[in-house]
């Protein structure tokens, strides 16, 4: 890791003030000894010379001192510049390695509120593997061998491996840090699906109705699809903590595919963000949240990733409900937006 250190900092402002010195000293030599070889000159040859060349030895002492002055100057303003501009060359890649950490601590946060869940959702389909399992060995040590149910009990098994399996990559995959890869083309409905996966066993344990309004042709846009579903599960996360405490629990997300975009709207049954918040709510650690609960720094990492795709992440206003709206380009033009 590439980190500004203050004793870099020391560093590069000692040696440009060491080279500043440097050339400082030389031109004044060079100022003093045209000064005084002027001098010299003018005061042994003075009532030689007419009005004429006194005037010309005049102006050119003058210009000479004007242009090491003026040398001294630019010089001294090509150092500075230069000094500067490594500074903030180091100073910009610490703060994009500041977050980039901060994107992955976010990230593991959310994993963390997901681990008890999740370690339910592979643990109960553990259990029903052995049960199948179980199952097909009495039906096996049978008399008679029914293989219709012998079948199906294996198929159940396999199908339930496949869901402890998707888990487990949805894990792998959310885990690995996702900034500097580069766009592809994916489906939106799989970054919802694998939102989905890990945040399923929430919606369960918070007794929270899931509604969707998602079309079912694929729609594939070019995207980071680890930020893509980062950003969804932050704002599904939000939406489950922010209803935690309602009678009427619901959340749905709704996908509107457009002719050069797509937008993906996660709505919940809270009231509604009032306006002055919602114009903060995307600064750094701005929380609604009781202390302890929140970092305040889920939501501004998620704007700046949909800010490096190019796109929007907004509140809508004009709605009743609370609604939060990414708004993506189907193509990206290039990778100039960096999230």
């Amino acid at each position: 890791m590439n980190e500004l250190r203050p004793n870099e900092t020391s560093y590069l402002v000692t040696q440009a003030k060491l080279r500043v010195r440097r050339e400082l000293i030389l031109i004044f030599l060079a100022t003093v000894g045209t000064i005084s070889l002027v001098w010299f000159y003018s005061l042994s040859n003075y009532s030689k010379l007419d009005l004429f060349d006194q005037l010309s030895l005049f102006i050119f002492g003058i210009s000479s001192i004007c242009c090491l002055a003026l040398g001294a100057f630019l010089f001294l303003s090509k150092e500075i510049e230069r000094t500067l501009a490594k500074i903030l060359s180091l100073q910009s890649k610490q703060l994009d390695e500041q977050k980039n950490i901060a994107q992955q601590a976010a990230k593991m946060s959310a994993l963390g509120e997901m681990m008890g869940g999740l370690a339910h959702e592979i643990n109960t389909p553990l259990a029903a593997i052995k049960l199948f399992l179980n199952q097909a060995i009495d039906e096996i040590g049978s008399d008679v061998p029914d293989l219709k149910n012998l079948n199906e009990f294996l198929h159940k098994s396999d199908l339930t491996v496949d869901r402890i399996a998707k888990i487990i990559k949805g894990l792998k995959t959310f885990s690995r840090a996702g900034q500097s890869d580069p766009f592809i083309g994916f489906s939106v409905q799989e970054a919802i699906e694998d939102a989905m996966i890990l945040c399923e066993e929430r919606f369960k344990k918070e007794q929270v109705d899931l509604r969707w309004s998602i079309p079912p042709e694929t729609i594939k846009i070019d995207c980071r699809p680890i930020e893509l579903t980062q950003v969804i599960i932050n704002l599904i996360g939000n939406a489950i903590d922010a209803i935690a405490s309602s009678s009427d629990k619901w959340i749905e997300l709704h996908v509107s595919d457009f002719d050069s975009c797509i937008q993906i709207r996660v709505t919940d049954s809270g009231w509604g963000i009032p306006l002055e918040m919602a114009e903060k709510i995307f600064q750094p650690f701005f929380t609604t949240k009781e202390v302890g609960k929140g970092t305040g720094i889920g939501l501004s990492i998620s704007h700046g990733i949909v800010k490096g795709h190019n796109g929007k992440l907004f509140v809508d206003t004009s709605l009743n409900n609370t609604s939060f709206v990414i708004e993506l380009p189907k193509i990206q033009l290039s990778e100039a937006g960096a999230a």
